[in-house]
This record gives structure tokens, C-alpha cells and sequence, in this order.
């Protein structure tokens, strides 16, 4: 089975300790409309490049003058249904229009407050994977899901490694380069239109197409058990 890959907030890398990864309605998928309470993981580095190149496209085309030009039309068309039904008295069909604006007028106000697309996914982050949880996924053509909490034995840190110095690289933004470096847009899109869209979008937004050789030929992809991350981490801040 390809590797399960989550990508996370370094914020919550202190809950996940204590905690496990938990299912949630996060603020991305508050973003994206998901009501699902679950964890949410991209199989293998194509579905990770695609989940990252979605929310780079919800982000770009739902913010700045994009997201206050659908804030405006969506208030316009909400006052329309609100005026039609203080006349007309309740209506099944309006009432579910007035909802679906309702809840499209707050998703896009939580984009909106996000200053830049960093800001978006939560700050600095990684990507963890996660193993031992196959018969507690559930799936669907594009991603895997698990709505029970998934214990920190079960999830570890991904990270890169310098060939020649050793240097270690747990960035997020660096991690998606070098799974981007093994595709094109064709690639990944395999004849889908609106894939291909988002996913040229990401490969031009990143614009470093020297970079990924360089990522590529001088690091490989490397993994270590969460709680092996943590110990280094709290050894690291009582010996420097």
C-alpha cells in the first residue's frame, strides 16, 4: 500500500503528542465546506500534491479582491431571499437557498482573514504518515479518512536528508517540492481537466523547476517514529 501522508500545523505537533491525531472539522475543511469529523490522508505523493494544489486554489480564488467580490454578490443574493421570504412566508426551496448562502457567506470570511496562503494552512508545518490504521480507513477514489482518534505509535515524522551532510529538512513547503519534483501537471492530472488546472496552477505558483532536480538528485525522503521526533526535540531544547 502507497504511504498515507497528513500534513499538519507545527502548532499542533504538542496536542498530537499528548493527544494522538484527533478527527476534527478543521478550519481548512470549515474552508472547503467538509463536515466530515475526521482525519484526513492524501495516498502517496500524487494524491499529496493534489490535496496541497486544491487548497492553494480554494485559497488563491476565494481571497483578496476574488473573495470580496463573492462576499458581495453572495450578501446581494442573500438579501434578494431574505426580502422574498419576509413577503411570501416560508418556502422550502428559499430556506434552503437563504442556508447555502449562509454557510457560503462563512466560508468565505474564514479565508478572508487569512493574510497570505502560509497563513491558510496554519503556519509553518510537516507531514507526518501514518501506518498500522488500514483496517479503520475509510476511502473513496481521491482520499482516505479515519474518524477514530490514531495513536502517536501509529504516525511518523517525514522529513529529507542531505546525501552528502546529513542536514536534515522537516519544512512542509520543502517536503511538497520534492514530491512535486517527480511529476509534470500531466502527469498527475492523468486526463482531468479541472486536476490539471489546479495542479499547473501549484507547479507555476512554485516556479522552481531547477530547484526540483536539486531536491531530487541531493535528498532522500526519510521517515522517524513521532515519538523518536519529540525526544530529539525536548533533547535539543535542554542541551543548546
Amino acid at each position: 500500500m502507497d504511504k498515507l501522508y497528513h500534513f499538519t500545523s507545527c502548532s499542533n505537533l504538542a496536542s498530537i503528542c499528548v493527544d494522538g491525531l484527533l478527527p476534527t472539522i478543521g478550519f481548512r475543511s470549515m474552508s472547503i465546506a467538509d463536515s466530515k469529523r475526521s482525519i484526513f490522508l492524501s495516498k502517496g505523493m500524487e494524491q499529496a500534491i493534489k490535496m496541497y494544489a486544491s487548497m492553494l486554489w480554494c485559497y488563491d480564488n476565494n481571497s483578496g479582491k476574488k473573495g470580496e467580490k463573492k462576499i458581495e454578490e453572495c450578501n446581494s443574493s442573500l438579501n434578494r431571499i431574505l426580502h422574498a421570504l419576509e413577503l411570501g412566508g416560508y418556502d422550502e426551496f428559499l430556506e434552503s437557498q437563504k442556508r447555502a448562502f449562509e454557510s457560503e457567506l462563512i466560508r468565505l470570511n474564514l479565508i478572508g482573514r487569512c493574510r497570505n496562503f502560509n497563513e491558510y494552512l496554519g503556519g509553518d508545518g510537516c507531514y507526518l504518515s501514518v501506518h498500522g490504521m488500514e483496517g479503520y480507513l475509510q476511502y473513496d477514489s481521491e482520499n482516505y479518512w479515519c474518524d477514530i482518534p490514531i495513536p502517536t505509535d501509529n504516525i511518523n515524522v517525514v522529513y529529507l536528508q542531505n546525501k552528502i551532510t546529513g542536514e536534515r529538512q522537516f519544512s512542509r513547503d520543502e517536503i511538497i517540492s520534492y514530491f512535486m519534483s517527480f511529476f509534470s501537471p500531466m502527469q498527475l492530472a492523468k486526463g482531468d481537466n479541472e486536476t490539471f488546472e489546479q495542479v499547473k496552477y501549484l507547479y507555476d505558483y512554485k516556479n522552481i523547476s531547477l530547484y526540483f532536480d536539486y531536491l531530487r538528485n541531493v535528498y532522500d525522503l526519510c521517515e522517524m517514529p513521532f515519538n523518536e521526533y519529540v525526544n530529539n526535540k525536548v533533547k535539543a531544547l535542554i542541551f543548546d
